[in-house]
């Protein structure tokens, strides 16, 4: 957030375009990822979580990425 109010911000269409495309995406990866586990397992589903989960940990105890903003 701004500190400052009185400070102008994202336009409405800047927020627009960003929503539409946040929407996109966001339904094609869903799309997607129902459409790959209705023929597969949830196996590369979970794979992917649990690798990404993995960074995530090895990223915190690093210190490369801080645990609070």
């Amino acid at each position: 957030m701004w500190s400052n109010w009185s400070q102008p911000g994202p336009s409405i269409a800047t927020t627009a375009i960003a929503t539409a495309v946040s929407f996109a995406v966001g339904y094609v990866v869903t799309a997607v990822f129902l459409r790959m586990i209705s023929v597969m397992s949830f196996a590369p589903f979970v794979i992917y979580r649990v690798v990404l989960g993995l960074l995530l940990l090895v990223l915190l105890q690093a210190g490369w990425m801080p645990a609070t903003s």
